[in-house]
């Protein structure tokens, strides 16, 4: 959660231009090798001095008023959103910029920050809206809910090195239309694919590795009769669990930030993991068993077997959450 529940501020200007200053110093060229002196860029500071500050503070008090009125519950101060606004406008942009423009910025930062309101907002907002701005796409609402994941997973998940890519908003367009073109491109990504469009076809060959004598063997002798019960089983599943499977398993998506993506505790993620997991092995369990007709002592060693060697475990699923 970000700091101070209200935006209060003491010259909002002042941290402004300290904030630019301070980035200037930061973008400037390194030392030249000859031993002259370093050029720090001066044109940006030069200008922002000769800015009027009484109508700089009053953009900023503005800026920092629209969104404040658009996202009431949201937690910020504002210096701290004059901070964020400083890391891609200089002054000049400050004073020409439309303060409609200002509840978007503000709600990005907040959610690249992981505030839980501002990531329901967002998800309500924009991710809500998806359906609509593909509409002329024609796609399934399966298509459509994987769609809506991936662009949570892209726009408001970041590595430990990068923050997340809603953080990369400046207002230089609107939201939706970034929204919209994230979804375009990932709708358009999964419609090219050949189906099944979220990731069975990876849950197979996670299931049956070929370094496995044992199941290399089950393999030969069953199949086709295998990779049709586990395709059937796979489509059982629900599309949260099917994009849960193939995000933590396939792409490595971090229980935490699995949590982060789908707005609840990573407790929740666990359990819901495990759960998916056992219902794909039981349902393939039912449909191998009405397929192949084996003897019972036979068809138990066959599903231990498969089983032994399934990334989809309960057990590592769990083991994968302790702190």
């Amino acid at each position: 959660m970000l700091s101070s529940p209200a935006m209060t501020s003491d010259s909002l200007s002042t941290s402004f231009l300290a904030e630019r200053r301070k980035r200037a110093l930061q973008d400037s060229t390194p030392q030249p090798p000859d031993g002259q002196a370093k050029k720090v860029p001066s044109e940006e500071t030069a200008s922002m001095s000769i800015v009027d500050s009484v109508s700089l503070e009053s953009a900023l008090a503005s800026l920092c008023h629209c969104a404040e009125q658009a996202w009431p519950l949201l937690q910020m101060s504002r210096p701290h959103f004059v901070a964020c606004l400083a890391q891609d406008h200089d002054a000049k942009s400050i004073l020409a910029m439309d303060t409609k423009l200002a509840p978007a910025i503000f709600l990005g930062h907040a959610c690249a920050a992981g505030e839980q309101e501002a990531l329901r907002a967002f998800d309500a907002e924009y991710i809500g809206r998806i359906p609509r701005m593909l509409s002329h796409m024609k796609l399934s609402p399966s298509a459509l809910d994987e769609i809506a994941q991936q662009v949570r997973f892209k726009l408001l998940v970041g590595s430990e090195t990068d923050p997340p890519k809603i953080a990369s908003y400046a207002g230089r367009g609107k939201l939706a239309g970034m929204v919209q073109v994230v979804a375009t491109r990932i709708a358009i990504s999964i419609s090219r694919k050949q189906k099944p469009e979220v990731g069975e076809e990876k849950l197979l060959g996670i299931a049956s590795p070929e370094t496995d004598l044992g199941l290399h063997y089950i393999k030969q002798q069953y199949r086709s009769a295998f990779k049709s019960c586990f395709e059937r089983a796979v489509a059982t599943l629900s599309s949260r669990d099917r994009n849960l499977l193939r995000l933590h398993l396939l792409e490595k998506v971090t229980l935490e930030k699995l949590a982060v993506i789908y707005d609840v505790h990573r407790a929740t993620i666990v359990r819901w993991l495990a759960k998916a997991r056992q219902d794909l092995f039981a349902q393939t369990k039912t449909l191998l068993s009405s397929e192949l007709k084996l003897e019972a002592s036979d068809f138990a060693s066959l599903m231990r077997l498969i089983e032994s060697n399934l990334d989809l475990s309960t057990s590592r699923i769990l083991s994968s959450s302790r702190d």
